[in-house]
C-alpha cells in the first residue's frame, strides 16, 4: 500500500508539472458547451475526475469483499457450531452413562454386552 501511494505522488508531481508548462488557453467543447480555460485547468480537472471514479471503483470493490468476509465469517461460525454439536454427541455416545445402558469394561473403555458367559464348570468333557 506505501509503494502505490508513493507513485501516486510521484504521478501527481509529473502531471501537475506537466500541467504548469502548459498553461496556454485552449478552446472547450463539451457537448452543447463552448469555452475557453487554461490548459492546465483542464488537465488537472480532468486527472481529478479520473482520480475520483478510480476510488469509487476501489469502493464498490472493497464492499463487495467485505460483503463475502461477512458470508464467510457467518459460515466459520455455523460449521464451528456444527462441529461444536458433533462433537458433543460423539462425547455423549462414548460415555458409560449414556451407553444405552450397557455394561462398561474401564480397561478397554468398551461395552461388554456381547460378551458370553463361560461355565467353567461344565462337566460334559467328563461324559465323553
Amino acid at each position: 500500500m506505501q509503494l502505490g501511494f508513493i507513485l501516486s505522488i510521484i504521478f501527481a508531481i509529473i502531471v501537475t508539472i506537466f500541467a504548469v508548462q502548459n498553461a496556454q488557453v485552449v478552446d472547450i467543447k463539451l457537448f452543447t458547451f463552448h469555452g475557453q480555460a487554461s490548459l492546465a485547468l483542464v488537465i488537472l480537472i480532468s486527472v481529478a475526475v479520473g482520480a475520483a471514479i478510480l476510488a469509487l471503483f476501489n469502493v464498490y470493490s472493497r464492499l463487495k469483499i467485505n460483503k463475502e468476509i461477512r458470508e464467510l465469517k457467518k459460515k466459520i461460525s455455523l460449521l464451528e457450531k456444527e462441529q461444536a454439536i458433533k462433537a458433543d454427541t460423539t462425547i455423549q455416545s462414548s460415555s458409560p452413562v449414556l451407553n444405552q445402558g450397557l455394561p462398561y469394561n474401564d480397561k478397554n473403555q468398551e461395552t461388554t454386552a456381547n460378551v458370553v458367559p463361560v461355565n467353567t464348570d461344565d462337566k460334559s468333557d467328563e461324559l465323553k
